[in-house]
């Protein structure tokens, strides 16, 4: 199963903590949950501005 995860860091010069996206998988093993950083996505800010490349790059299309 894959999901996704937000952690919270917080430095000692920052006012507010920064949250960091991963993209997890977990798995099971015996009596434990153990889970894999399949993908590092980045905080809010660099996920919204490849979302917004993206858009850009995206054709438009012509009716």
């Amino acid at each position: 199963m894959v999901y996704l995860r937000a952690k919270k860091f917080k430095r000692k010069n920052d006012k507010q903590p920064r949250t960091y996206f991963y993209l997890v998988e977990a798995k099971r093993t015996k009596e434990k949950i153990q889970q894999k950083v399949v993908r590092y996505l980045g905080t809010a800010d660099t996920i919204l501005n490849d979302y917004k490349l993206l858009d850009e790059l995206k054709p438009t299309r012509k009716d």
